[in-house]
């Protein structure tokens, strides 16, 4: 990739924009010949565990391996092979799937890591896959987590409801085999093989993404997976995810640890979501009879820009905005002085981070002062506390989760100035 002309024009851009809005394909931008990348839906979790785990987190991984085996419908192009640490193809692969849980467990015990991953793709190895697996045990696991990560097929998961449902069961099954502490599915830059850091142009597309849609999440595992869960000085580095959790887009797990940070209960989240019946959450069994919640935010979505800022989403991060990890390191690579390719600054990060709260305007410029396509005030979804409520009904808000309160119009809607929240918006919540 030049850092001396743009690797997509603006005209380039504009075209591949409509291009990804047009179809349910992944369509990817690249030279033939070279890498290739494109928008497609990824789930990715990140498992905290100790170096005594570790040899059954493997097992566990490689199971899901063959369970997600079984369910794409296109031959594997290339692998990872956990101990040359080259591609090969897939014909040459047979002998490695046939051992791999064996494998993989020896080159840990060797040198106390192990990846592996598997691809379908017609461009190169580590371009966007349609489909595509990766799994990493991490070497230090008390700083940093072991994640799996994944690419499906839209056009495949979008085809029946049956195939919807197969890929949400084998999700909630993934995410109780694992027991992650973290735990994303969304759309992205498709890019679970492109290994530890991503790549420069995966980057710079990111940047054009994140102006045109607000639904394509930045999940990087490997340069953002790490945490300070055992350290004894208090440090907290709130670059990596170990600080809090992502921003919500579509499906987003609570564990047990992040709930207790929320200061709530499984029982008050599920009441929180209540008033839309499109939100699924499914309950996670953890150790100690806790629980964790996966939550669904309705139908996967890109979320077009022009389209406006999506319900779901606002409503799902005025929930966790308190252990949103809003500095979280989204880029793997510097960019030069000059260079024309763009990638998000560390400030475009953070705005972009906050880009479902009330008083975000990202894209600057782009942004629609919409919701579900009516203007916000006729919208009538929010109201800020000490306002006067415009419609007789129940209302929720994220400073109390656990209330689901009845006013008549014209009433004042409180502002729990005795709670260290900061500004609180009510929601309509039904008039029944």
């Amino acid at each position: 990739m030049s850092t001396v002309t743009p690797y997509l024009t603006v005209e380039e851009q504009v075209e591949w924009i409509e291009e990804i809005k047009a179809t349910d394909k992944l369509w990817v931008t690249g030279d033939e010949g070279e890498d290739a990348y494109g928008i497609g839906p990824y789930v990715s979790f990140y498992v905290y565990h100790s170096v005594e785990e570790a040899p059954q987190l493997i097992t566990k991984f490689i199971e899901l391996f063959n369970e997600f085996n079984q369910i794409k419908n296109e031959e594997w192009t290339h692998f990872i092979h956990p101990i040359k640490d080259v591609f090969i193809k897939a014909e040459k692969a047979e002998a490695l799937l046939a051992d791999l849980d064996a494998i993989c467990q020896r080159q840990y015990q060797k040198t106390d890591s192990v990846y592996f991953t598997a691809t379908v793709s017609d461009d190169t190895e580590i371009s966007s896959a349609v489909w595509s697996y990766s799994m990493t045990i991490a070497e230090r696991p008390y700083m940093r987590y072991s994640h799996l990560k994944m690419n499906f097929r839209y056009a495949w998961y979008i085809a029946s409801q049956e195939n919807k449902e197969k890929w949400t069961q084998f999700v909630e099954r993934c995410i109780d085999k694992l027991k992650p502490r973290h735990a994303y599915s969304g759309f992205e830059i498709a890019q679970a093989a492109s290994m530890h850091l991503g790549s420069y142009e995966i980057n710079s597309l990111e940047k054009i993404v994140t102006q045109a849609f607000y639904g394509v999440d930045i999940d990087h595992p490997d340069f953002n997976g790490t945490h300070d869960h055992e350290r004894i000085d208090g440090y907290i580095d709130y670059q990596r995810l170990g600080s809090g959790i992502r921003t919500p887009v579509w499906s987003f797990l609570l564990d047990p640890y992040w709930i207790a940070k929320l200061n709530t209960t499984a029982e008050e989240i599920k009441a929180y979501f209540s008033c839309f019946k499109e939100v699924e959450i499914n309950e996670i069994g953890y150790p100690e009879n806790q629980t964790g919640l996966w939550i669904r935010l309705g139908e996967l979505s890109m979320y077009p820009v022009e389209d406006g800022v999506p319900v779901l989403p606002v409503y799902a991060n005025a929930l966790i905005k308190s252990i949103r990890c809003d500095e979280l390191k989204l880029v793997g690579y510097a960019q030069w002085d000059d260079d024309p390719n763009e990638h998000l600054s560390y400030d475009e990060g953070i705005a972009w981070m906050r880009r479902f709260d009330e008083d975000s305007s990202w894209p600057e410029g782009k942004r629609v002062n919409k919701v579900n396509g009516l203007p916000l005030e006729e919208e009538k979804l929010k109201v800020k506390g000490g306002a006067l409520c415009p419609q007789t009904g129940y209302w929720q808000t994220p400073a109390r989760p656990d209330l689901r309160q009845y006013f008549e119009q014209g009433e004042i809607l409180p502002t729990f100035s005795e709670l260290d929240w900061g500004e609180v918006y009510w929601y309509w919540a039904g008039g029944e």
